[in-house]
């Protein structure tokens, strides 16, 4: 029989628990010497018995969850485990917030600002992840595209984001047009902030830039605008008709 792996464990000098090392570094964070309920069931501490869900008062918390509070935070303050929570989760009695939201709330309570000198450290990484084709591109509903590797016209692999990138590429192949993956970036200006637009593809031998997008939005349109380049942009209207779209679009060039 197979010895069960035991886990390695680090003991928190704030709480005096034993906290398992992957989880570790995420518990000193948030713990202010108050351990939570699992936590302290775990080093068989004393633990009060949870309340029940029709117990709470979810309006107060609410409020307290709001004000940019977690939820082990309300595990702390309650008494409360995170099975319960859930569970007023899916009950629609705890509204939650995403990452992003979070975010935006703790850098409006806590006044934080960013210095230009890391915002073009920031500009520096996003352009470099770009252009290794390290950069995903969040969908609707905040899904990840899936990332394929391909070899265009040079024999060199390029990542591209998404089935659609994907289509295009293999059309292009198919149809021995050589494409690749642009290196140059172009400036654009969207509410009076300067940013970098990379098209998905160009194609050397006509000297075009081609553009899938499914869904059009504001800042997309704006970037466009500011493009001095040929460009083809590939909507979910064309994009199971490439055949057609691009006899149409390339003829006499």
């Amino acid at each position: 029989m197979r010895k069960k792996a035991t886990r390695t464990k680090c003991l928190c000098k704030s709480c005096n628990c034993e906290i398992s090392k992957s989880n570790f570094a995420k518990h000193i964070k948030i713990c202010k010497g108050k351990p939570s309920w699992y936590i302290r069931k775990n080093n068989n501490l004393p633990v009060k018995a949870c309340l029940k869900i029709e117990q709470i008062n979810w309006k107060e918390v609410q409020n307290f969850y709001d004000e940019s509070n977690t939820y082990a935070d309300i595990c702390n303050k309650w008494n409360l485990n995170t099975a319960l929570v859930a569970k007023a989760i899916k009950s629609g009695l705890l509204k939650t917030r995403s990452r992003i939201e979070t975010a935006r709330l703790r850098g409006k309570l806590e006044n934080r600002k960013i210095s230009e000198k890391v915002k073009q450290k920031i500009s520096q990484s996003m352009r470099k992840a770009v252009l290794e084709g390290r950069q995903k591109t969040p969908k609707p509903y905040g899904k990840y595209c899936v990332l394929y590797k391909v070899t265009n016209w040079k024999g060199e692999i390029e990542t591209l984001q998404g089935g659609w990138e994907n289509l295009v590429a293999t059309f292009l192949t198919n149809e021995q047009i050589k494409w690749e993956r642009p290196k140059l970036s172009f400036t654009y200006i969207f509410k009076n902030k300067q940013h970098e637009y990379f098209p998905d593809f160009y194609l050397p031998d006509f000297d075009i830039y081609i553009e899938v997008k499914g869904y059009r939005q504001e800042k997309d349109l704006k970037k466009w605008e500011y493009f001095s380049k040929k460009l083809l942009v590939i909507d979910k209207n064309s994009i199971y008709n490439l055949k057609q779209f691009f006899d149409k679009n390339l003829m006499g060039c």
